[in-house]
């Protein structure tokens, strides 16, 4: 069963590979808790609350000191919704009774919705997940500017100091930066001869299946817009990678430039060793 709802949630709903891992790490501590306390999966929704108990201070397959949680909030409410989606599923396809998905939902007044949403007359029953916990409130913990030149700092090439740049100045995931192909960049003023009709200097994201496990997390193509400090770091890289021969038959962006082909690169020093700063 479980192995049915990943495949659907791979290849049926095209989710990334990511995603998929999560979901199939979730589901199976949902089945590890369900064979130590001897439940069914099906029937355990009744006493989720346990399983939410479980999730906090389960480690190794003991209990550790309460106020030491293995889990935080964050992470059992991914888990949780997993797991919702899980049993979701094997009721669609009828490989579980449609009783099992009552104990997860209250059915509550949709008053809490925008009003675009929730549109005009009586309120409405809208089913609302029963189990979860509170996520405390944090401060997004950004990478200050000293903190950045630092890592340029410790760069020893080129592509380490391009990666950081185009991470830091566009706000690109890690998985959507690999997947960049040569044809995604578009760094000039007008595009338009490249077919492009998007204006200034840009890198298309778009997702694909690529042989290096890259993906983008959304199915959405999208343009992510690049300021000069990454496209001056860009043309550095591009000097050290037209310069390695291997590189030039990758059509990937990113390419692992050999030891021995950064030395027979004819790059001047000062090229090769630091990004111009404004």
């Amino acid at each position: 069963m479980a192995d049915e709802f990943l495949v659907n949630a791979r290849l049926g709903r095209d989710l990334a590979e990511s995603t998929t891992q999560a979901y199939a790490t979730s589901v199976a501590l949902y089945l590890r808790w369900c064979a130590r306390t001897g439940l069914a999966w099906v029937q355990a929704t009744a006493r989720l609350g346990r399983f939410v108990y479980w999730l906090q201070h389960e480690d190794g397959g003991s209990l550790v000191r309460l106020d030491d949680p293995v889990r935080g909030a964050r992470r059992v409410n991914t888990v949780l919704a997993a797991v919702r989606e899980f049993i979701r599923f094997a009721v669609a396809t009828g490989q579980a009774d449609p009783a099992a998905l009552e104990p997860l939902y209250d059915l509550v007044p949709d008053w809490d919705l925008p009003a675009d949403v929730r549109g005009e007359g009586p309120a409405r029953l809208r089913p609302r997940a029963r189990h979860g916990l509170r996520e405390p409130d944090s401060l997004i913990d950004a990478a200050s500017p000293e903190e950045i030149l630092g890592l340029l700092r410790a760069c020893r090439n080129a592509r380490d100091r391009f990666i950081v740049v185009a991470m830091w100045c566009m706000g690109l995931r890690r998985g959507e930066l690999t997947g960049v192909r040569r044809e995604d960049v578009h760094f000039v003023a007008d595009a338009s001869r490249l077919g492009c009709g998007i204006f200034g200097a840009h890198v298309h994201v778009r997702r694909r299946e690529n042989v290096n496990k890259a993906s983008a997390k959304s199915r959405r193509h999208r343009a992510a817009p690049a300021d000069w400090l990454t496209v001056q770091a860009y043309d550095r890289f591009m000097v050290e990678r037209d310069a390695c021969r291997a590189a030039q038959d990758s059509d990937f962006l990113l390419e692992a430039l050999s030891r021995r082909a950064a030395l027979e690169r004819k790059v001047h020093p000062h090229m090769a060793r630091h990004v111009v700063f404004a």
